[in-house]
C-alpha cells in the first residue's frame, strides 16, 4: 500500500474531533500542501447565512456547534474560500448528512465540499458526488484522482 494507507490505514477515531485533528489536518497539510493558516476552523471563519428552507435563513453563528462546518479552506485570506470540510464521527453515515453539507456550500459561496468520517471520503461539487473512497485503501489507490480534483477546487 501507499503512503496514505501507511499513515491512516490502521487509525481508529473515537469522535469527530479526532477525525479532524488526526486525519483531516494531516491529510491537508502533509499530503495536499496546505498550510495551517489556510485551514480555518469554522469558529474563525466569517459568519454566513445558512438556508434552512425556501423562506428562512439562519446565521452560521446561531447554529448549534454540531451543525456548523468543521473547516473552510481558504487561499490568501478568509475572503477567498476554496472548499468546506465537514467531518463526522467514524460511525456516522455521510450520505445522511449531505443536506447539511449542501447548506454550507450555499452559505459560504463555494462549490466544493469534502465530507469524511475518517474512513469514507467524499467530495461533492455542489450537489454532485465527484469523488468517493469507501475506505482508506481506496483513498490511497485513487489519491492521484483526488489531487487532480483538488487542483480544480
Amino acid at each position: 500500500m501507499g503512503t496514505i494507507f501507511g499513515k491512516f490505514g490502521s487509525n481508529k477515531y473515537s469522535n469527530e474531533a479526532a477525525v479532524n485533528q488526526n486525519f483531516i489536518v494531516p491529510l491537508l497539510t502533509d499530503f495536499l500542501g496546505y498550510s495551517l493558516a489556510e485551514i480555518i476552523p469554522e469558529k474563525n471563519f466569517t459568519i454566513f447565512d445558512v438556508p434552512c428552507n425556501r423562506y428562512k435563513k439562519v446565521r452560521s453563528d446561531e447554529l448549534p456547534k454540531n451543525q456548523r462546518p468543521d473547516f473552510v479552506v481558504c487561499l490568501e485570506s478568509p475572503q477567498n474560500p476554496k472548499f468546506v470540510v465537514e467531518s463526522k464521527a467514524s460511525n456516522e453515515d455521510l450520505v445522511k448528512h449531505k443536506p447539511q453539507s449542501l447548506a454550507y456550500v450555499i452559505g459560504t459561496g463555494v462549490n466544493f465540499i469534502v465530507s469524511t468520517n475518517g474512513t469514507e471520503f467524499r467530495i461533492y461539487y455542489a450537489n454532485d458526488l465527484v469523488f468517493e473512497a469507501k475506505n482508506i485503501e481506496e483513498l490511497d489507490l485513487n489519491f492521484d484522482i483526488l489531487k487532480d480534483i483538488w487542483q480544480c477546487a
